[in-house]
C-alpha cells in the first residue's frame, strides 16, 4: 500500500456493528505476538497502526470477512482470553502472546460457530 492513505475506517461496537472484517495482525519486532481487531477497511485500519511506528512494519497474518465484524471480534478475543488465561499465556486486551499462521483465525472463527462471507 502507497502511504500515506485516505483513512475512512468507521469505529465498530455492539451499537454500531456490520459487515466487516476480523483480523491477525502482527509486527516483526514482537513476532511472538498477534493483535486480533476488526475494521471495515483494512487498508485504513493497517495505515492507523503505521501512523506511530517509524518503521511502518505491521501487517496482516489474516483477515476474515464477517457479517457483524464487532460481535465476532468479541467472540474470539473472549474465546483466545480464556485459552491465554488456562494455558498461562501471556495477553493484554487485543494482543497475545500466541503465533498465529494464516489459517489460525478462520479455524477459530468457524470453531465458534462464526459463519466466514465467501468475499474474503
Amino acid at each position: 500500500t502507497d502511504w500515506p492513505i485516505k483513512v475512512q475506517d468507521i469505529l465498530l461496537s455492539s451499537e454500531n456493528d456490520q459487515t466487516g472484517w476480523v483480523y491477525a495482525l502482527m509486527h516483526p519486532n514482537w513476532n511472538e505476538w498477534t493483535k486480533i481487531g476488526c475494521t471495515i477497511d483494512t487498508n485504513a485500519r493497517l495505515y492507523t497502526y503505521h501512523t506511530s511506528v517509524p518503521d511502518r512494519s505491521h501487517d496482516y497474518i489474516s483477515k476474515i470477512r464477517v457479517e457483524l465484524a464487532y460481535d465476532a471480534e468479541q467472540q474470539i478475543l473472549d474465546s483466545m482470553r480464556k485459552y491465554c488465561d488456562r494455558n498461562q499465556i501471556s495477553h493484554s486486551h487485543e494482543w497475545f502472546k500466541v503465533n498465529f499462521d494464516e489459517n489460525t483465525l478462520a479455524k477459530l472463527a468457524l470453531d465458534l460457530g462464526i459463519e466466514i462471507l465467501e468475499d474474503n
